[in-house]
């Protein structure tokens, strides 16, 4: 009886050290502001009651934003941004013209400098290059 009171009070134990320091991510499903395409991400659902034990309100300062998940890359176009940041790009940035840019010099499928481009038009020319490059690489 008296060893399986302490194997159930190491289990306690154990139990509640691993939730006072554990993170929880949960997978979750992001559009891509840019090109709309659904990305499968990591979100923090919570951070564990450590948090509240820490002696400095700095200390997020660097977490999460040094941990591999925090930084959310699209799969298609390739926008990179922190998590807490992916979502907030305006829904009409992609599409706004732009009659100041530099496409006549540096885009693939050049665009003369007096005809206005969108940034949805650099991010697939952009793209359209890379996979051109990576269709010359032999298999």
């Amino acid at each position: 009886m008296r060893k399986l009171q302490v194997v159930g009070l190491a289990v306690a134990v154990l139990t509640t050290a691993a939730t006072l320091v554990a993170t929880t991510w949960t997978p979750s499903e992001v559009t891509c502001p840019i090109c709309h395409t659904k990305n499968k991400f990591r979100t923090i659902m919570s951070y564990g009651s450590y948090v509240y034990g820490w002696p400095s309100k700095f200390q997020m300062v660097y977490w999460p934003s040094t941990d591999e998940s925090s930084v959310y890359t699209c799969k298609e176009c390739h926008l990179s941004a922190f998590m807490w940041d992916f979502e907030k790009i305006p829904a009409d940035i992609a599409t706004r013209p732009r009659a100041r840019h530099n496409l006549d010099q540096i885009a693939w499928k050049t665009v003369p400098r007096d005809t206005p481009v969108t940034l949805e038009y650099f991010v697939r020319d952009y793209v359209a290059h890379m996979k051109h490059h990576l269709a010359q690489i032999p298999s």
